[in-house]
């Protein structure tokens, strides 16, 4: 092996091990005598301070099997908990709500991204008929989010979800009590009766349900996104013709790369990407 080759291979090893949190004298003791350790330690500083690049594509390629980890993760859980996640009838759903593709969201009212994907919610339900949303409020923004999520739940009774959900959504000011009820009476709902039925023990059970669902999923930040072909007669998850069922997108997403989704689990379009895009 060429000394240029040696020096990219012990570059790239180490480097690894940085990114893993692996000390170099953990390694050094078992393979090198002192001085070929600290002389492969010069060499490795002086090529990485003139390669930087390296640790660019190293740490890259740590980002990928990590998402690939996570993707397996999610996949399981989202077959484990497939009622929870699709069937549960005190989850607000939007939409088709017997259409043969669902979405769902996990999303926080004080989450910028979550607004800034709000609207792209919309349009994805214009564009496919058969799309249903599934909405799982995930307050992970403090007692306000909390507030705001067991206030748009209980919004369900007076058959007004969707219009406070996309109000809250909307909203420029800073939430706060005062804030979301403002919102509420804006749109159209008796905020006395809201006050009440905010009480619910049934509320409290389905954020703790959601909580949990997200754990298992391994979401850590909001919105996180589950697309999958789900027969609501049947509840149960189908597999298209392309034998896929599930896609799990953690963090914010344009609408191209949704709609590909969409398309992919009613099996309308030829997967080109992996599923780790």
């Amino acid at each position: 092996m060429k000394m240029k080759q040696v020096l990219i291979f012990f570059a790239i090893f180490f480097s690894g091990l940085v990114l893993m949190n692996v000390s170099f004298a953990e390694t050094q003791s078992a393979t090198f005598t002192p001085e070929q350790a600290q002389q492969i330690k010069t060499i490795v500083h002086d090529y990485l301070l003139k390669n930087p690049q390296i640790l660019v594509e190293v740490s890259k390629k740590l980002q990928q099997q990590q998402a690939a980890k996570q993707e397996v993760k999610a996949r399981k859980a989202i077959t484990d908990n497939a009622a929870a996640l699709f069937g549960d009838q005190n989850t607000p759903t939007v939409g088709n709500t017997d259409g043969n593709v669902t979405l769902v969201e996990f999303f926080d009212y004080q989450c910028i991204h979550c607004k800034m994907v709000s609207p792209v919610i919309d349009k994805l339900i214009k564009a496919n008929p058969n799309l249903r949303v599934v909405y799982k409020s995930l307050p992970i923004f403090g007692k306000v989010s909390q507030m705001a999520a067991v206030a748009a739940m209980a919004s369900i009774k007076q058959g007004k979800y969707n219009e406070f959900h996309e109000a809250l959504m909307a909203a420029d000011k800073r939430l706060s009590a005062k804030v979301i009820m403002a919102i509420a009476k804006k749109a159209g709902l008796n905020t006395d009766e809201l006050k009440k039925d905010m009480q619910s023990s049934v509320i409290k059970s389905e954020l703790k349900q959601n909580f949990s669902l997200a754990n298992a999923l391994g979401i850590i930040g909001t919105p996180a996104f589950i697309i999958a072909k789900y027969n609501t007669k049947t509840n149960a998850l189908e597999k298209n013709a392309n034998g896929k069922s599930v896609f799990f997108v953690p963090g914010a997403a344009e609408q191209v790369y949704l709609q590909h989704r969409i398309s992919e689990a009613t099996g309308k379009a030829a997967s080109k990407a992996s599923d780790n895009s």
